[in-house]
């Protein structure tokens, strides 16, 4: 599954697990709780993989990280003027 990394947390070390509790705008009206475990650290900013995600769960991150991954593309292309 995907990586989320979220900021301003407590440290955490790469394998420790923790559970994580958030929503994804505009596509669930209920929160979003799961196991994830620590890939990597850098200063105040955690990696985590997310292995306790349920599969309706996982196809709501799916289509968020996506639907974000379009909308910077296409900032990306306006700011150096392909796209009109």
């Amino acid at each position: 599954m995907g990586v989320l990394i979220p900021q301003d947390l407590i440290t955490l070390n790469p394998a420790e697990t923790v559970m994580l509790d958030f929503s994804l705008p505009g596509l669930s009206r209920c929160a979003i709780s799961t196991r994830a475990v620590v890939r990597h650290r850098s200063g105040s900013r955690h990696g985590f993989e997310l292995v306790g995600a349920v599969p309706g769960h996982r196809e709501s991150i799916l289509t968020f990280c996506r639907s974000l991954q379009e909308q910077t593309q296409l900032l990306f292309y306006r700011g150096n003027n392909t796209i009109n």
